[in-house]
């Protein structure tokens, strides 16, 4: 098999990750006007265990949990919606013998999770007889210190900057991405030729990066503008994200994968 095969069953293997299907929404969303409640979210392909932590009327902290929260519906952007039964549960003591018999897991309602981008999610929810519609986001806590080398490879549509469609471009690259601070670097050397240099600042919400500023190419038709990655997600062996160039020759807008060497 060729390496540019090779680079290209890997791209695809890491792409899928962006999807719903691979736990793209697994993370700790809260209301950042509301601190003290929120909800965890661990996605398995298109099934979601959801636990809410919120207070009773009075003023006392409670758990419900959503074991089986599924995808319904896709909407814009192929956004999921998942819905699923909501309980609160009674069970022993976590100081004494754990007795299978005490845990009472009691339905209280339905819980429903609207995906309206990467890193925001409207929550429908009835508890107790009790219903409630909260905007949430990521929760982060600690910014994610990125320096690694990848290969990888991009994935872009081309268009003039009016919008005629002028084809695709495939391509590999070695690839240095350097997150911290509040600065991004990316250089991409590609394997056909060339060179292309990114910076700019990033930001954080949750597990996912947006990365934005001014790109300069050493050759193409897209020699120097703007870019904009969103959707990053760095992993122990990879990333991925969706990249978009803005340039006077042409536009681009596509998906990159890469593994880390």
């Amino acid at each position: 098999m060729s390496r540019k095969l090779k680079l290209l069953g890997a791209a695809f293997l890491l792409l899928l990750a962006t999807g719903a299907r691979a736990g793209a929404f697994t993370d700790l969303w809260y209301d950042p006007q509301q601190p003290g409640w929120g909800l965890n979210v661990v996605q398995q392909g298109e099934v979601a265990f959801v636990t809410l932590f919120a207070y009773d009327v009075d003023g006392r902290p409670v758990w419900y949990f959503a074991s089986d929260a599924r995808v319904t519906a896709y909407g814009n952007g192929g956004l999921p919606l998942f819905n699923g039964a909501l309980y609160r549960a009674r069970g022993s003591w976590h100081g004494g013998p754990f007795d299978p018999a005490a845990f009472q897991p009691v339905r209280v309602g339905t819980i429903d999770l609207e995906l309206r981008g990467r890193s925001s999610m409207r929550v429908h929810y009835a508890a107790d007889g009790v219903r409630v519609v909260r905007d949430v986001v990521r929760q982060t806590w600690q910014q994610e210190l990125v320096a690694a080398n990848y290969v990888g490879q991009f994935l872009l549509r081309v268009t003039r900057p009016g919008g005629q469609p002028i084809g695709g471009r495939d391509f590999g690259a070695d690839i240095l991405v350097h997150f911290d601070g509040d600065e991004g670097f990316m250089r991409a050397d590609l394997h056909g030729g060339g060179r292309c240099e990114y910076r700019g600042p990033y930001e954080q919400s949750g597990k996912v990066l947006a990365f934005t500023g001014t790109f300069t190419c050493d050759s193409g038709d897209a020699r120097a503008g703007t870019f904009e990655m969103r959707d990053i997600e760095v992993t122990d062996n990879g990333l991925t994200g969706l990249l978009r160039t803005w340039s006077d020759g042409v536009n681009q807008h596509g998906r990159l994968g890469a593994v880390r060497r």
